[in-house]
């Protein structure tokens, strides 16, 4: 889960995972709240994480999930630990594909 706050509202990002067919894919939901309304609730927002062809989220459930600065990309470690950063538009939406970083490093071993 990440959050991030502004002014008038807040905007959280909850990573899980679902099935779609016989495959297990990661999935991203944003949720934003309105801090002067009277009734406090979450208003999900549709947004699109796995549009690309192969999506970048397949493989199971996210790891971690963060803004960035001034809520200008999210971040996301996916199981595969694949580091993914979406820029996003002012509304919380992603603006196309996700930058996608795939090296693989091996454990620090602790010297005694």
């Amino acid at each position: 889960m990440a959050l991030h706050e502004e002014q008038d509202r807040a905007w959280v990002a909850v990573g899980g995972g679902i099935v779609r067919g016989e495959a297990f894919h990661g999935d991203i939901k944003l949720f934003q709240i309105d801090k002067f309304s009277m009734k406090k609730k979450l208003l999900p927002q549709t947004a699109k994480f796995c549009r690309s062809d192969p999506d970048p989220l397949r493989g199971g459930p996210l790891k971690r999930l963060s803004f960035g600065p001034e809520k200008s990309k999210l971040g996301c470690v996916t199981n595969n630990n694949h580091v993914l950063i979406w820029p996003l538009s002012n509304n919380a939406q992603p603006r196309g594909n996700p930058f996608k970083i795939t090296n693989f490093y091996s454990p620090v071993r602790r010297i005694s």
